[in-house]
């Protein structure tokens, strides 16, 4: 079954259940049986400054040689890939879904990477600079970073994220 690497409102597990009704967490190798893992090579960032659900801007996940991105590990089935094609609007443009290698976090085998989907912005759907999320936004964050017990020095990197104004809880 498709792994998903879930690092935005996705790894927020109220969310994901709304969207991709059938994924649950990849329990893989680690303990406990929610994984999650560290994307080397790229930053997060708010390139799609949006005014949808979210009342404000998205995540995405930019190239940046020293930078990482943690996130969780969803498995999905195909149809539930096709659910989150829809939700990230792929056909549209907006995100493009690719294969990158993760690194698994907290296993006690050092960090073993497993092979999983991401959703990255495109360049034709990232605005100019950065945009800010609002604050039920960045609160999804907090939540999926808890559900997937990501480290403290990157939850508080989630935590200390500016928020736009009119995006609140």
């Amino acid at each position: 079954m498709p792994v998903v690497f879930a690092y935005g409102c996705l790894m927020d597990a109220s969310v994901m259940g709304r969207v991709c009704p059938g994924a649950e967490p990849w329990a893989g190798w680690a303990e406990p049986a929610r994984s999650a893992g560290r994307l080397a090579g790229h930053r997060l960032a708010f390139p799609i400054g949006r005014d949808g659900d979210w009342g404000a801007a998205v995540a995405g996940v930019v190239a940046d040689g020293s930078a990482a991105v943690e996130g969780g590990l969803w498995v999905v089935t195909e149809a539930g890939l096709a659910e989150l094609d829809a939700y990230e609007e792929v056909a549209e443009g907006v995100y493009e879904r690719g294969r990158c290698a993760v690194a698994l976090l907290r296993t006690g085998r050092g960090e073993p990477r497993v092979e999983a989907w991401v959703y990255r912005a495109t360049a034709a759907s990232a605005g100019v600079g950065e945009h800010r999320p609002g604050a039920t936004y960045r609160a999804a964050l907090l939540r999926g970073a808890d559900f997937f017990d990501l480290s403290g020095p990157y939850r508080r990197q989630l935590a200390a994220i500016d928020v736009a104004d009119g995006g609140g809880e």
